[in-house]
């Protein structure tokens, strides 16, 4: 300035420009040292970011406000493979990590929408991520924008949670799968709580319970289901489970249903415990057994019915083999069951030899049934007679011959003494048998020669066809008197044959008795006496006539006197 006006330098214009100029100096390097001290430091923080930043085990990416990326950590290449060069705008990443354009829309319209309403907390978005591999991920997204609009500089972080919901999904698999099973079973499944509240059941436990639904049940105990009546004992074996820490398996027990009918129940309860091993209520399935109880009463009573008849069973395989026997037959051959099952019908049967099996089961197989009368032998070698029938039967490819045999001796001897007695029966006498009211039921043959009539006239008639007329009531009630009392009644009657004919008979009426004492047959023999009359009117009139002149004699004469 002193040059500029007086073209000279003084000295004091030379101290002050040189004191200034060293004070604007001295003040320049301390402003350059401490930019170079901030610039350092700033150099270092930035290092320390970076370094942050790329140690951070979560994708990260910076986007500017024209949505360039303008960074992305080395976890965000690492989890999805892409680097700044593979997508270097959002749209890049958009086409890459979203392929399908609705999903894509969607995407951005969400992403968009929690932006704007963001209020600084933007609100975690869950999308599924194609990686450069091809390999979908599931990633929770959240976004903080660097600065006063959520337009400009935006921070990225991105968690890979596929690990989290693969397992989700595998647990939701898992329960599903457990409902389904649940459904699924035909058994009823519940659970309760220690107080013996519905923790949960399956649908047909909700139908026995009277409710419509599931939801119905849960919550609610016993005593407002269905089976209030069993209720108490419902929950007492509940709490006996529960205070013992042991499961009651396979027991049965009632249940009422809501419409009153009366079941029985198969139920197994176990204690419910947690994840800690502590009880937390009881588990428990039952299936309604009440069929199945009925069909094993019937079984049980059969196989009594079988076991205590008085008549032989065997069961044969097709080769002849026993495999099941009741105890009569045990009792009518003398041995032990475990004795007789693993025999054959040879080894007992002295007339059915072992050969003759493939014709028989043949024949079964043929005709369903075969009958057979031969001799078994007992342990000790008593032979008796037997009349056998077997019946072939097929069920679920078994194949089996269930054979009844009877020991025929007492029937035997009956059949001998029918044939005695019909054989007497059919004697010289004439024979009749009626019921209680006299109704003839059978005649013999010499009856129809007696008398003229045939079975076919007389059978369903009354006995009094035969009066002649000669004999009275008195008479005849006089018989039936003596037969009352006496149950036999024999004499000298005169009957009518079929022609008409009038002739003497002995006749002997004998009534039959039941075991309750009371007649229930009458039985009646009869003897023509014609000839033998004739020869007692000879010798009558031979003994009151004369001999030579068949003049009465005196005999006669004192006998009319």
């Amino acid at each position: 300035m002193d040059i500029l006006l007086h073209q000279r330098v003084s000295f004091d214009y030379l101290l002050t420009g040189f004191v200034t100029s060293s004070i604007v100096a001295s003040l320049i390097s301390a402003m350059i040292i401490l930019f170079l001290k901030n610039l350092d430091s700033l150099n270092n923080a930035n290092a320390e970011l970076n370094t942050i930043v790329n140690a951070l085990p979560v994708p990260l990416a910076l986007f500017d406000s024209e949505r360039h990326i303008m960074m992305l950590n080395p976890e965000f290449t690492k989890v999805f493979g892409y680097s700044r060069e593979d997508i270097p705008t959002v749209n890049d990443w958009r086409e890459l990590a979203f392929p399908d354009i609705s999903y894509r829309t969607w995407v951005v319209a969400e992403w968009q929408s929690r932006l704007e309403h963001t209020d600084n907390a933007f609100e975690p978005l869950e999308i599924e991520v194609y990686c450069k591999n091809r390999v979908k991920k599931s990633v929770l997204a959240t976004a903080t924008p660097l600065g006063d609009s959520p337009s400009g500089v935006l921070l990225v972080l991105l968690y890979d949670i596929s690990v989290r919901v693969r397992a989700m999904n595998a647990l939701a698999e898992s329960r599903n799968l457990l409902q389904a099973v649940i459904e699924t079973i035909p058994v009823r499944v519940f659970w309760k709580d220690k107080h013996s509240r519905y923790l949960g059941c399956n649908s047909l436990f909700a139908k026995d319970s009277g409710a419509d639904c599931v939801d119905e049940v849960i919550g609610k105990v016993d005593t407002q289901l269905g089976w209030r009546e069993q209720a108490d004992q419902y929950r007492r074996d509940d709490q006996r489970i529960i205070e013992a820490g042991l499961p009651k398996l396979n027991y049965e027990e009632p249940q009422t249903t809501p419409n009153g009918n009366k079941l029985i129940l198969r139920t197994s309860k176990a204690p419910l415990r947690n994840r800690n091993g502590e009880i937390m209520g009881v588990l428990g399935v039952y299936d309604d057994i009440t069929a199945l109880k009925h069909i094993e009463d019937e079984l049980w009573l059969t196989k009594a019915m079988v076991d205590k008849s008085k008549t032989a069973f065997y069961w044969l395989n097709p080769q002849g083999m026993v495999i099941y026997v009741n105890d009569y037959a045990c009792q009518c051959l003398g041995y032990f069951r475990d004795e007789l099952v693993g025999m054959y019908p040879w080894d007992f049967d002295p007339d059915f030899l072992a050969s003759y099996w493939p014709d028989t089961w043949a024949k079964l197989l043929d005709e369903k049934i075969v009958h057979i009368q031969t001799r078994h032998r007992r342990k000790d070698g008593c032979v008796f007679p037997v009349a056998v029938t077997g019946h072939y039967v097929s069920y679920k490819g078994t194949e089996l011959s269930f054979t009844f045999v009877q020991d025929i001796t007492e029937r035997m001897q009956l059949e001998t003494e029918l044939r005695i007695a019909a054989t007497a029966f059919e004697s010289q006498e004439g024979m009749i048998i009626t019921d209680a009211d006299t109704v003839i039921l059978k005649i013999n043959k010499s009856f129809t020669e007696l008398t003229g009539y045939a079975a076919e006239d007389v059978v369903g008639r009354k006995m009094n066809l035969l009066k002649s007329g000669v004999h009275d009531e008195r008479f005849f009630a006089a018989m039936w008197e003596a037969i009352n009392q006496n149950g036999v009644w024999q004499g000298e009657i005169w009957s009518r044959r079929k022609n008409g004919d009038i002739f003497p008979e002995w006749l002997t009426i004998t009534s039959v008795k039941g075991v309750d004492g009371r007649v229930t047959h009458f039985v009646g023999t009869m003897l023509d006496i014609t000839a033998r009359k004739a020869i007692e009117d000879h010798v009558h009139h031979l003994a009151h006539h004369d001999a030579l002149t068949d003049l009465p004699n005196r005999t006669l004469l004192i006998d009319r006197l």
